[in-house]
């Protein structure tokens, strides 16, 4: 049955959706045709003129442009002509889906839908040369129909798809969420609304000189072109949940749809697919609730903006390799949402913004069963913690640059975090750490962080002394990560003004 696999599928339920046809015996040619057509008229992303300010407004290079200009069907990055991302091939092979897609509509005048054709790598990105277990090299087949619905589903813009960075190269990527045709049918139309009423700036990209000539970079849409796209790839379907509850939250009108779907999405797969690779993550229900209550956006947007705590900024091999392993981490954690993944997030360090705050929160509340009163307690102290760090290292280096204040404090809060992991007993966890930072910044820790220190003390924090020391050491290290609302840049000002850092100016950094 061609609604077997989840590829053919949505390309079954986008025909579906766009003609009305209820069932597989309905389905012509020629609407297989207008949907193969929306391909070629979606392949490549051309520049429109360039403002003063160096922005620059891509659209779609349709057919008839590309039929008059045919060099344009190969790569021209030099000129500012992209792949568009929802045709899920390489950029070197782009000539070759071209041609497919042209073939495939003369295909389809000339032949029954029930008729074998060879089912190439061109129209399914993820056909497997592998025949009963053994390696073959013949071309697989399928009858001419499942073909078409998977060209549909390779090229379609109707699909959430983005670029993303594999082995050092970008390739399209396409997001299929397996479900039953009814539920597709619905996701289809959901995303469909959203990209066009929430989607402004998507095309919108940017133009600078260097060397002499034009430098064009991609425009927004390949981030994803859905609402709220993230900066890194590899937070694409958590920020596709996120998008959804968003547009469910704030349409004008209660959006019972989006709110089913992302229903439907608990704990189903979702299928990452690029050439030649497809790999499927799902999501937990403390996730997708997150997305239901309009969090889980912001939550991806503050994990795009972590930076890790480096000796040497100006190694950027080493930088770089810590942020590839923390978004790695982080996709992971959202998916898993269990101990294991939440120690390997944990494992690079770096500073958080205030949104993960609700992430780390629900993590503790329903993963390590910790009630509310006491990780309020825990982000009381590990605020703390971090605000002693940076007043101690504004103090230090007075009058030094910004930059040179944020490494002097992720120094401190690397040796704190350091005495975190090293302490051995309850007792030391406290001595070491809320004692010494006592000493730095010559006062006692926050009244609202007692209940947590002495849970700890106490070893209340999990079913054996050893779990609770080990959530308190979790808790501890997380929390003193995160940033406080008001910007340290402000506070850097502040404090130079004065030798004298006052209650007040702490208290209006909670």
């Amino acid at each position: 049955m061609i609604s077997n696999h989840f590829y053919t599928r949505y390309g079954l339920a986008l025909l579906y959706e766009s003609t009305g046809v209820i069932n597989i015996e309905g389905i012509t040619s020629e609407m297989l045709k207008k949907e193969i057509q929306i391909g070629l008229d979606h392949f490549r992303l051309r520049p429109n003129k360039i403002e003063a300010d160096g922005k620059v407004t891509y659209d779609f290079a349709n057919e008839n442009f590309l039929l008059k200009n045919p060099k344009y069907i190969k790569k021209h990055w030099d000129e500012g002509f992209y792949l568009s991302p929802n045709i899920i091939t390489k950029d070197l092979q782009a000539s070759n889906s071209w041609n497919t897609l042209q073939n495939m509509k003369e295909e389809l005048d000339k032949n029954d839908l029930k008729k074998s054709t060879d089912a190439t790598m061109a129209k399914i990105p993820i056909t497997s040369k592998f025949n009963n277990g053994k390696r073959s090299q013949s071309v697989p087949k399928a009858s001419l129909l499942e073909v078409c619905l998977c060209l549909i589903v390779t090229t379609t813009p109707y699909k959430p798809c983005l670029l993303a960075r594999d082995k050092g190269i970008y390739l399209s990527h396409a997001i299929i969420p397996d479900l039953e045709i009814g539920k597709l049918k619905k996701f289809i139309s959901l995303f469909n609304e959203m990209q066009r009423n929430q989607t402004e700036n998507i095309m919108q990209g940017k133009v600078e000189e260097q060397d002499g000539k034009q430098k064009y970079w991609r425009p927004n849409l390949s981030n994803g072109n859905f609402p709220h796209a993230p900066r890194r790839s590899e937070l694409a379907s958590a920020a596709l949940l996120g998008a959804i509850g968003k547009f469910a939250k704030e349409t004008e009108y209660p959006n019972t749809d989006a709110e089913e779907v992302l229903e439907e999405l608990k704990n189903n797969p979702l299928y990452i697919v690029s050439y030649g690779k497809a790999q499927s993550v799902s999501y937990t229900h403390y996730i997708v609730e997150l997305a239901k209550e309009n969090k889980l956006c912001d939550i991806v947007d503050a994990l795009g903006k972590f930076m890790p705590y480096i000796s040497d900024r100006k190694n950027f091999k080493n930088k770089q390799q810590k942020m590839d392993n923390f978004f790695l981490f982080a996709s992971r954690f959202l998916q898993l949402f269990d101990k294991q993944s939440f120690s390997e997030f944990l494992s690079v360090r770096g500073e958080y913004p205030k949104q993960l705050t609700i992430l780390l929160k629900t993590f503790f509340r329903n993963v390590m069963k910790i009630n509310d009163e006491v990780i309020d307690s825990a982000i009381a102290l590990g605020h703390w913690l971090n605000q002693t760090a940076y007043f101690a290292a504004a103090k230090e280096n007075k009058g030094k640059s910004y930059q040179e204040i944020a490494d002097a404090k992720a120094k401190i809060i690397v040796e704190l975090e350091s005495a975190v992991f090293s302490a051995k007993t309850p007792s030391a966890l406290v001595s070491q750490v809320v004692t010494r930072a006592g000493r730095i910044s010559k006062r006692d820790a926050p009244n609202e962080s007692q209940l947590f220190i002495k849970k700890i003390i106490a070893g209340e924090l999990g079913e054996t002394e050893k779990a609770s020391l080990e959530n308190a050491k979790n808790m501890l290290a997380a929390f003193s990560r995160i940033k406080g609302v008001k910007t340290e840049a402000v506070i850097e000002d502040e404090l130079l003004e004065s030798e004298k850092v006052d209650e007040d100016l702490i208290e209006n950094n909670n």
